[in-house]
């Protein structure tokens, strides 16, 4: 595990919090936009987008939060899973709203 001061993990928890704050304002926003744009495919990635970031800021303010014990292990490896979950967040929108309306089996097969 790496080794951070107090205070590195203070700062790590909280500039994480923050992030999860933005991704709750980015879920609203997008979602909203695209209700507004009537675009089903827009809403379905957008909140896939927006929960994908905020679980891995929340998940990842409560793992440098945590002292040095067996749960910041346990949560150290539930926070790098969930930068995966993010990456396939991060392209759900470009997938499901971009490829897919220029080439459906491109964005299914990525």
């Amino acid at each position: 595990m790496p080794h951070y001061t107090r205070g590195e993990e203070i700062m790590n928890m909280v500039t994480h919090i923050v992030g999860g704050g933005l991704g709750v304002l980015i879920l609203v926003c997008s979602v909203t936009v695209a209700a507004l744009h009537a675009d089903l495919w827009g809403i379905i990635s957008a909140a896939i987008y927006g929960f994908s970031m905020v679980c891995l800021y929340s998940v990842s303010s409560v793992y440098h939060g945590l002292n040095m014990n067996r749960g910041k292990r346990v949560m150290q490896v539930i926070d790098h899973c969930t930068i995966y979950f993010l990456i396939a967040g991060t392209y759900t929108p470009i997938l499901l709203a971009g490829i897919r309306l220029n080439d459906p089996a491109l964005a299914w097969a990525v």
